[in-house]
């Protein structure tokens, strides 16, 4: 059963994904991502494949609209600086 959902953060390798449905989620990425060079990060849409264990794999990630480098996150709507 595949499900879409929102990467909310990531550590060490796991990451909370906030599904359409409203649930969250804990998921690792496929080893797939790692040999195209390519790596998960905050606010990216993603695939995810739930196996029967209650264990979840990300299978795919959507193409990100943009992307901040520091700190890492993809898909910004809205940005405000505040400096004092």
């Amino acid at each position: 059963m595949y499900e879409i959902g929102i990467i909310l953060k990531g550590v060490g390798g796991y990451y909370t994904v906030l599904l359409d449905n409203g649930g969250t989620v804990v998921a690792k990425p496929r080893g797939k991502f790692r040999l195209d060079g390519v790596s998960p990060i905050c606010g990216d849409r993603v695939a995810l494949q739930q196996e029967r264990d209650g264990c979840a794999f990300m299978t795919e990630i959507f193409k990100r609209r943009n992307v901040l480098t520091r700190p890492a996150v993809a898909n910004i709507d809205q940005l405000v600086i505040v400096l004092s």
